[in-house]
């Protein structure tokens, strides 16, 4: 990946990052008596639905072998956290949805570390960030192929509310 390349996802990450400081305020009111872990799968489930995803559900408690969120051919980890998802996150996706050939997708509210939007573009793992007025922004050139793909199927919805 070239400089130019890298300097405009730093930019990118640096410009949603004041984004997901409001994004964890909005997911902490929505939450009610549910941990944040619990809603933030559930905001990830609904923003896939909202663009068109097929049969999604979120998974159970427990040993999910790294699966948060289901869809039709599309397999998402969501991560509510304090600090910015690493590159272990993405490789444990793309681990975990490479037998069933389901797409990777990472969702976070914390934002990417630079090793980890580098592993995304490697291996076409798509990355989304909490947004409180649109549920979630794709961050990475998969996940705005993945949306689009998902949209033109023509089941989707913009993704505001």
């Amino acid at each position: 990946m070239g400089s130019t390349t890298l300097r405009f996802w730093r930019r990118r990450v640096v410009f949603a990052r004041r984004r997901w400081r409001s994004a964890r305020r909005v997911l902490h009111r929505r939450t009610g008596d549910e941990p944040p872990w619990r809603a933030a799968e559930r905001q990830a489930a609904l923003y896939l639905q909202s663009v068109g995803a097929t049969e999604v559900t979120v998974t159970r408690n427990g040993a999910d072998g790294g699966i948060d969120v289901f869809a039709t051919g599309i397999a998402a980890q969501v991560k509510h956290a304090q600090r910015p998802v690493g590159r272990p996150v993405v490789q444990q996706i793309v681990g975990a949805s490479a037998p069933e050939r389901l797409v990777p997708c990472v969702f976070s509210s914390s934002g990417y570390t630079a090793p980890a939007i580098r592993a995304a573009a490697e291996t076409g793992t798509a990355l989304f960030v909490f947004d409180p007025v649109q549920l979630a922004i794709p961050l990475t050139v998969s996940a705005t192929t993945l949306v689009d793909a998902l949209r033109s199927a023509g089941q989707g919805r913009p993704a505001s509310r």
